[in-house]
């Protein structure tokens, strides 16, 4: 059970975000860190599920920066480096989701859109093949038009780890976000708005539904290629001390205009993301690095 929720954190992208939540900020940091921390979290199978992930889990903390790059955070290996325009490597994730058998019970409220049900298998994608881990790599372009508003661009291109591999599809998801306090900031207090595009083959992946796995509530479904969900978010992360940070985030998914949205495996159109986390670091190293 824990390796499944590290799983699912590091998909949902959450453990990363956490362990760095003001990473862009320029300033003098210790080239090693180390530590630990815990974090709660919630989040849907897939983006359109009203079952969702939710736990508490602690996790280590390893951070080691160089000047143009970062292993821990957000392993970020920077091709482009200036005061306004950056260009990363981009890389994250996808939950694997695992579907109930086909002759499966129904959990109470599993056909409610406003529920948010706890399950670790899902009832809708049931008899389906489950859901592998993907993992997804590409580029982000990152424009700061101030020290509180940026942009970023990133192009991802996914594939399954774990059972054989086999191409998932692009993704184009477009960010933008207001930074309260700053770029210079030892705190954060971020809005952001993202739009999430799929690719032909991304949609299908995640949303269609083939002539063999056909129920009564679940009719043929063959999506396009299109915009997958808005997101609105808000988060924060204090440094409380030298060594304790304490952070949280919110995450609202639309699917209102989605290509997607009438997918049978969309139960809901409007979904959450949230956790807080507690950090301690215990080691930092006398070497600095400037870091952005």
């Amino acid at each position: 059970m824990p390796t499944k929720l590290l799983i699912c954190l590091f998909s949902g992208g959450l453990l990363s975000y956490f362990m760095c939540l003001d990473l862009a900020q320029a300033r003098t940091r210790p080239k090693l860190e180390t530590g630990l921390g815990v974090v709660y979290f919630q989040f849907p199978h897939y983006l359109g599920a009203n079952q969702y992930y939710k736990g508490t889990l602690p996790f280590p903390l390893l951070i080691y920066r160089t000047d143009f790059f970062e292993i821990g955070q957000e392993s970020k290996l920077f091709l482009l480096d200036s005061e306004s325009v950056e260009l990363d490597i981009a890389l994250n994730g996808r939950a694997p989701v695992e579907s109930d058998d086909e002759d499966a019970t129904p959990p109470d409220d599993f056909d409610n859109p406003r529920a948010e049900l706890s399950r670790f298998t899902n009832y809708t994608r049931r008899g389906m093949p489950n859901l592998p881990f993907a993992l997804f790599f590409g580029f982000q372009l990152r424009i700061f038009f101030s020290d509180h508003l940026v942009a970023e661009l990133p192009f991802v291109n996914g594939a399954t780890v774990g059972s054989g591999f086999a191409a998932v599809g692009n993704t184009f998801e477009p960010t933008l976000e207001f930074r309260v306090l700053g770029r210079d900031s030892d705190h954060s207090l971020d809005f952001s708005v993202n739009w999430l595009y799929g690719d032909h083959n991304y949609n299908e992946f995640y949303y269609r539904v083939r002539e063999k796995h056909i129920l009564d509530d679940r009719p043929l479904f063959r999506p396009d290629g299109g915009l997958v969900a808005y997101q609105y978010g808000i988060s924060t992360f204090w440094e409380l001390t030298d060594r304790w940070g304490f952070g949280g985030t919110y995450f609202f998914n639309d699917m209102t205009f989605s290509a997607v949205r009438n997918s049978p495996l969309v139960i809901s159109q409007t979904s959450r993301n949230f956790g807080v986390v507690l950090r301690y670091i215990f080691y930092k190293s006398s070497e600095t690095v400037q870091v952005r």
